[in-house]
Order: structure tokens, then C-alpha cells, then sequence
């Protein structure tokens, strides 16, 4: 007999949950707040809570587990640590996202993202772009990566095609050098950003914190800061 994990009551229905294949967490979507996503462990209890500005569609973990991809209604994709819940990276599509998946090919992180062109896009990493595959006519509503193929199923819901990519072998060595400067790039870039927002909130609460002192406080304070 299998033996049962602790059951838990939830604060709502669930839209949508994603079990990460690598750690014990769970990602879940709920009905009343299609704009966070809650991370628990297997005990369910509360690991952190990732916002974004618009309605969630696909949530996915990346090979290793540790990071949350998760693709908005505004066409975006971001990508979450999913222990600090900070931004990693985000890409924004030109069209709808249909969906997503992310796994592992010779040991370099494949995402294959479905839009609403009727194409799926294959990465290495969620940056460095590898292949666009036509769809005819359809769009892709589940994608499978395994054992160096990807499989689509079509929006017709019956109809599956099936991509085989023999570069990732042929040229692993180059996807990966490639893939690490690109990914390093966006992944910076975002860090900077990240930083930028934590001082602008910094500088609000010191700003807000120093009127109540006297007059002359926000003066100061803007000196110190500045000088600092």
C-alpha cells in the first residue's frame, strides 16, 4: 500500500498547479487570484507568493527546480527564484502564449513556448533562440520534450506532431557556450533592474520616514543618501 502526504485545506479553488519534478513544491494558481501564484511544500506549508500584473496562463519549473517560469495574459514570461520569489528574467512574445514547457536535453535546459501564430519556438535557456517550427494552421496546446523529440499537441485536440532535434546533439557544445553568455546577459540585466527598484523603495520609506522629523529632514536625508 502506498503510504498518503498530509492533506491540506487550500483558501480556494484551484485554477491551475504545477508539482515540481525536482523539489518538493507545489505551484498553485487559485480561481480568486489569477495574478499570484502560491509555492507550498509537500506538508503544504507556505514557501513564498509570486505576483505579477496580469492574469496567469502556464506555469512550469525549469529542469533543476529552482525556478518558476510563468506566462501572463500580457504576453509576457517571467522567471522566478522560487525560494526568494525575485525576478530572474522575462521575455515578452509578440503574440498569445499557448504554452510552455521546459526540460533538459544532453544536459542543456530546453523551453519550447507556443503562440498564438500558429508556431512553437524551441530555446536553450528561455533566451537564445534554437528553431521556429510551423504549426499549419493550428496552434499548440500541450508541448512534451523527451528523449530528443517534442511533441505538440494541437489545438484540435486530436492531432499530435512530432519534432525531432538532432542539433542539440550535433552541436551541444556551441548551444552551450552560446546559451551561458546569453543567458548571463539577460539575467544581469535583470538583476540591475531588480536593484534599481529595491533603492527607489528604499529611497521612498527614508523620504517618508524623514518629513515626520522636522522640516529640514528630507534635505538631509537626500544628502546622506546621495553621499552614501
Amino acid at each position: 500500500m502506498l503510504d498518503s502526504f498530509k492533506s491540506g485545506q487550500l483558501s480556494d479553488a484551484i485554477l491551475f498547479s504545477k508539482w515540481s519534478g525536482k523539489m518538493d513544491v507545489i505551484a498553485i494558481c487559485y480561481v480568486q487570484s489569477e495574478t499570484k501564484i502560491e509555492l507550498r511544500r509537500m506538508d503544504w506549508t507556505k514557501v513564498n507568493t509570486i505576483s505579477v500584473h496580469s492574469p496567469v496562463q502556464h506555469i512550469c519549473f525549469s529542469p533543476d527546480g529552482k525556478s518558476l517560469l510563468v506566462s501572463t495574459t500580457s504576453r509576457q514570461l517571467f522567471q522566478f527564484d522560487i525560494e526568494t520569489a525575485k525576478l530572474i528574467s522575462t521575455i515578452v512574445f509578440p503574440t498569445d502564449i499557448t504554452c510552455i514547457a521546459y526540460s533538459q536535453m544532453n544536459e542543456i535546459d530546453i523551453f519550447a513556448v507556443g503562440n498564438s501564430d500558429n508556431t512553437i519556438t524551441i530555446y536553450s535557456d528561455i533566451h537564445f533562440a534554437l528553431c521556429n517550427c510551423s504549426l499549419e494552421g493550428s496552434n499548440a496546446e500541450e508541448i512534451s520534450i523527451h528523449d530528443g523529440n517534442v511533441y505538440v499537441l494541437l489545438d484540435d485536440m486530436v492531432t499530435v506532431k512530432k519534432f525531432a532535434l538532432p542539433f542539440i546533439s550535433r552541436d551541444a557544445e556551441l548551444i552551450k557556450m552560446v546559451s551561458r553568455s546569453v543567458n548571463s546577459f539577460w539575467v544581469n540585466n535583470q538583476k540591475i533592474k531588480n536593484s534599481i527598484a529595491e533603492f527607489d523603495e528604499l529611497w521612498k520609506t527614508l523620504w517618508n520616514e524623514s518629513k515626520e522629523i522636522t522640516d529640514i529632514a528630507p534635505a538631509i536625508a537626500k544628502s546622506l543618501l546621495l553621499c552614501s
